[in-house]
């Protein structure tokens, strides 16, 4: 479906008949942001029609490469707006570009659940196609019990009231849903969205804190370390999909691999991804300078000439 000018200007105007527009609903907390802000991950959401309309032009750096982003990256998604299936027949999905790390983000708008379902990149000589219209409010429901810590009291037992009383939410699918959620009472309104961060929430502590009760289960990742629960053993190094949380839950074997209950599940994600590039990182450079002292004859250099030699790598 090619959008016309008109219907991409309509995109981002407001009107008598709408408060918020889709920019303000799928950027969610990344828009109508202060100077200065820590949020910075607003997308494009330029029109398209498949993953090759979204590549920005002159493509992305790789890692490593000056000008990097880790959200360089873009995908067409398909903004879906409607509770259900059967409640989306009527309606064409318009598709935008969005971060890549934020495909399968979902929420409410208006109290009407909505997600961003990319499209996948077709195989050579295939046409692109749009996604599938999925379930939202189901898989919305679906990870809320997954991903809030049930207070002492059971309180959420019938879901977190904050989910099911807000008429705006905005999940964020980065980490595997694992980087929080935002929540507001006006889109529209500068620096109003409310963040949540995603609570380490572990229920067990070992293994044999599990079989006590049930010789059949282990403390498992429910998705990950930073959640775990005693479980069948049976499930575990099985794909499980709760909505559209995707994770292969592990048995445990002690203390020593549970994390501290303090802090954000996404931000530890994010800084074990940090520490394991920043090894790579040393590797490389160190087989760099290898290689450079063998060719420069590095042994069998003068004092002075491997003086000179050190000085010229800082």
């Amino acid at each position: 479906m090619q959008l016309t000018k008109t219907q991409v200007l309509a995109l981002f105007l407001s009107t008598a008949s709408a408060k918020y527009t889709d920019a303000d609903i799928i950027n969610g907390p990344f828009t109508n942001i202060k100077p200065g802000s820590k949020a910075t991950l607003e997308n494009s959401l330029k029109a398209c029609n498949g993953n090759s309309d979204c590549v920005p032009e002159g493509g992305c750096p790789e890692y490593g490469e000056a000008g990097y982003k880790s959200n360089c990256v873009e995908k067409c998604a398909s903004y879906q707006k409607g509770d259900t299936v059967e409640a989306m027949k009527e309606t064409i999905a318009l598709n935008y570009c969005i971060k890549e790390t934020l495909c399968f983000t979902l929420g409410k708008a208006g109290g009407t659940a909505w997600s961003l379902q990319c499209w996948t990149d077709p195989a050579a000589g295939e046409t692109a196609s749009a996604p599938a219209k999925v379930e939202n409010l189901k898989n919305l429901n679906a990870l809320d019990f997954v991903l809030q810590k049930e207070p002492e009291d059971g309180a959420y037992a019938n879901g977190n009231p904050v989910w099911a009383t807000t008429d705006y939410l905005w999940v964020s699918a980065k980490s595997n849903f694992q980087d929080g959620w935002w929540h507001t009472a006006d889109p529209t309104k500068e620096d109003s969205w409310i963040e949540t961060d995603k609570a380490v929430d572990n229920r067990c502590g070992d293994d044999e804190q599990c079989e006590a009760s049930d010789k059949d289960t282990c403390c498992m990742t429910w998705p990950d370390q930073n959640n775990l629960r005693c479980g069948k053993k049976s499930l575990a190094d099985k794909v499980m999909k709760i909505g559209q949380l995707s994770f292969t839950p592990q048995c445990e074997s002690g203390w020593n691999n549970v994390p501290e209950d303090i802090g954000n599940a996404g931000d530890l994600i994010a800084e074990k991804a940090l520490a394991e590039a920043s090894e790579e990182l040393k590797e490389f450079f160190g087989a760099q300078l290898s290689d450079a002292k063998k060719n420069a004859g590095y042994d069998d250099l003068t004092a002075d000439k491997k003086k000179e030699f050190d000085t010229a790598q800082i």
